[in-house]
């Protein structure tokens, strides 16, 4: 028998009625339990709904939505319930065309907390806090800590976690001292369910952020610390472990160990129950050093040892240094500018470690899976007549969006917004498949925005009613919108909306390559805001409605579908045998791990491990260097176009060489020589971009997805279908690398 309430609703029926309605649609709704739950029921006589609003208040008069469900619908189980609380529900059917009336309201009060380990002898440990959490230089958490002075390694199965927003945090946190701006390094789940690496390497440094995938599983943490490194690991059933982040870091003899748990904000309540699974090098009654040697790090990357850090230099091949004359075999002198070289920046990129045991290259990669159909969280921004809906079909990429509204108001908007949680710099690029406005000051697009207040500071790019591209902005909170209208806009026109630092930027195109400028204003909107796709009629009563595709984003939780292209993915060795390269993508991360022998690009035939797609006409490739470990100077991965599998086929390639920097390659004949044109070294998480437009091959790198640079443009001659995808290649041994499509148009 369930421990947790039940509650029992009156029937629902839409009154508002129209022959056609819009097809089914879902929200998504993270993964996140808190102390107690309640189960709500009630009976569906209703036969034209589009789902059912399920609203909750604490007091019986003001009621919050805190779920909406899919038709058919007749029971919700609110996760998010608190011990010792008074609770008043109501529920609402809804179609597009309006809602019912609510049922009864049904009260209940939760007496106490709700055991939620599998077993009863587990150590729970629970934390409340109320502040705002991991700040950039000064951190206001709830610790439950103790002291350590050596080797130690720590695993936590986080059973709940109902944070007060998507900065909340809840985890395992290593720190020199209780001073506020301590040095310290955390592995934590965030309120997006998102893992999250977190650390401060130095006493009053900026804190640093690293996010992987999000989790529908259950949630263990790993933090090890290992003589002078950190190591945090995740995983999904606390047996298949995956490194988050390895971080050199020392502590002198007297240190601390503990769970930590952050809010987003002083008003709001996070709460997180902790089970400790196991600890090595401590005991969490004493404190104190047990057993330090039988330390195991959970499956992370081992750490480098004197010899190995060390790096050899290597004899480069004539094929390495050939120039576009090739005239010399010497280096192409480095460009003199100021982004040669990259440092890790307050919200640093994903690092992913090559796995520690490659996987043998007789092993055949495992066919792609498609990523599930899950969706944005969306919502009704401001006040509206009828809601419209919203749907994602992860077969094409696309996602469906229709509002009513007044949209985007001079102080106050009514918009929906389908959107996740971003920090720093970051840049989004949509393609809009098909828009139906109501009236001309309807607009669709894409939009920064700080918060979900009506009034909130906000940068976006749109197209209107009226035919004409938009860009659109309120510098700050309760300010009056701004805009400036662009040029008129064609079917499938592209938006693109950056942010670098305070400034924002906004470009539309009609081909995703030539881009015009439609903005670039300073906009409010702190470190963390939100990133998302909009849609807003004109008039209150009437529909809008678009179809969105995300081709390209840094946001890690808003990137591109690539569904279709994963089904036409192919691995294959060009010039050496198919026993000598491996390829392997983990589609849940969207990560494709490449291995390869042979000598790699070679000045007449190429032995490369080559993962492609087949295309035509233009095109542009982005993709995520995670992790590379050539074998010498000469090895290299990177992007490729190719006009076949021939060995001597022609190329134009962008890579990184086993020096770390990035190179232009091109072999513009079969039969050709290939001629490299060299640019500055690259830290690892860079970004690589390849552009086809007509014959013109445009050669880019970047630092974080956001500022790119031109290494070089070169013509070559492509036939009509040509390969694109990316190749590995090594300089006599074996090199691998992890890479990320983020984007691909």
């Amino acid at each position: 028998m369930s421990r947790h309430p039940t509650i029992s609703l009156d029937m629902i029926s839409v009154k508002k009625v129209k022959a056609t309605l819009l097809s089914t649609f879902a929200f998504l709704l993270l993964p996140i339990s808190g102390h107690s739950q309640i189960s709500l029921n009630w009976k569906d006589k209703s036969a034209n709904e589009t789902g059912f609003r399920v609203e909750r208040s604490s007091d019986g008069r003001v009621y919050k939505k805190i779920a909406v469900t899919e038709k058919n619908a007749t029971s919700f189980t609110d996760r998010a319930a608190r011990d010792s609380s008074r609770f008043f529900y109501r529920v609402a059917a809804f179609n597009e065309w309006g809602k019912s009336g609510y049922t009864n309201i049904s009260e209940t009060t939760i007496q106490g907390s709700v055991p939620t380990s599998d077993n009863p002898e587990a150590e729970l440990t629970t934390l409340t806090n109320q502040g705002v959490g991991f700040e950039t230089y000064h951190d206001d958490l709830t610790y439950d800590f103790i002291h350590a002075n050596g080797d130690c390694s720590v695993v936590v199965k986080i059973n709940s976690f109902t944070p007060d927003a998507t900065w909340s945090r809840a985890g395992i946190m290593v720190r020199q001292s209780l001073a506020a701006n301590s040095k310290h390094a955390t592995i934590a789940i965030n309120g997006l369910g998102t893992f999250e690496g977190l650390w401060r390497t130095k006493h009053g440094d900026k804190i640093r952020t690293l996010r992987k995938s999000k989790t529908r599983d259950s949630i263990y943490l790993s933090l090890t610390k290992k003589r002078d490194r950190i190591f945090l690991a995740y995983s999904p059933n606390g047996k298949r472990w995956t490194t988050l982040k390895t971080i050199p870091m020392s502590f002198s003899n007297d240190f601390l160990v503990g769970f930590a748990l952050g809010s987003e904000s002083e008003t709001g309540l996070s709460i997180a129950e902790f089970e400790l699974i196991s600890a090595a090098g401590i005991n969490f009654e004493k404190g104190i050093i047990v057993e330090p040697d039988s330390l195991e790090v959970p499956n992370p990357k081992a750490a480098p040892t004197a010899e190995e850090s060390e790096t050899q230099d290597e004899p480069e091949t004539a094929a390495t240094e050939t120039t576009e004359s090739e005239s010399t075999t010497a280096e192409t002198a480095e460009p003199e500018t100021a982004a040669t070289e990259t440092t890790e920046t307050e919200a640093a990129v994903p690092e992913t470690a090559v796995p520690e045991t490659a996987p043998s290259p007789t092993e055949t990669a495992e066919p792609p899976a498609p990523l599930p159909n899950l969706g944005l969280p969306n919502q009704i921004i401001g006040e509206m007549e009828r809601e419209g809906a919203y749907q994602y079909d992860d077969d094409i990429g696309v996602h469906f969006l229709s509002a009513s509204g007044l949209g985007f108001e001079t102080t106050n908007d009514e918009l929906r917004f389908a959107y996740v949680g971003a920090e720093g710099d970051s840049q989004v690029v949509i393609r809009v498949h098909d828009y139906a406005p109501d009236a001309n000051w309807s607009r669709t697009g894409v939009m920064f925005r700080k918060d979900l207040s009506p009034n909130s500071a906000l940068s976006a790019g749109t197209l209107a009613g009226l035919g004409k591209s938009n860009s659109l902005w309120r510098d700050k909170a309760g300010a009056k919108i701004s805009t400036t209208s662009g040029p008129k806009f064609k079917a499938n026109s592209f938006l693109k909306i950056r942010r670098q630092g305070q400034l924002c930027y906004v470009d539309v195109s009609d081909d995703g390559f030539t881009w015009r400028a439609l903005g670039r204003k300073k906009i409010d909107l702190g470190n963390s805001y939100l990133a998302g796709l909009t849609i807003g009629s004109q008039n209150d009563a009437a529909l809008s409605s678009a179809a969105i595709e995300i081709v390209e984003s840094t946001i890690e939780l808003l990137q591109p579908s690539l569904s279709d292209y994963r089904n036409e993915y192919k691995f294959t060795a060009i010039g050496i045998e198919e026993t000598q390269v491996n390829a392997t993508l983990d589609s849940e991360h969207n990560l494709l791990t490449l291995i390869a022998r042979g000598k790699g690009f070679e000045q007449y035939k190429d032995e490369l491990g080559y993962s492609y797609w087949q295309s035509e006409g233009n095109c542009r490739l982005v993709v995520k260097i995670h992790a590379f470990e050539g074998d010498g100077n000469s090895a290299r991965v990177g992007l490729m176009l190719r006009s076949s599998k021939e060995p001597d086929a022609r190329v134009a390639a962008i890579a990184i060489n086993g020096k770390g920097r990035v190179e232009a390659l091109s072999r513009a004949k079969d039969h050709a020589k290939i001629a490299v044109r060299t640019g500055p070294a690259l830290a690892e998480g860079a970004y690589l971009a390849i552009e086809k437009v007509g014959n013109r091959i445009n050669y880019l790198w970047s630092p974080d997805g956001v500022v790119w640079n031109k290494i070089y443009g070169k013509d070559v001659s492509l036939p009509d279908s040509y390969l694109l995808g990316l190749a590995i290649g090594s300089e006599v041994y074996q090199s691998s690398a992890v890479l990320e499509v983020i984007g691909l148009y």
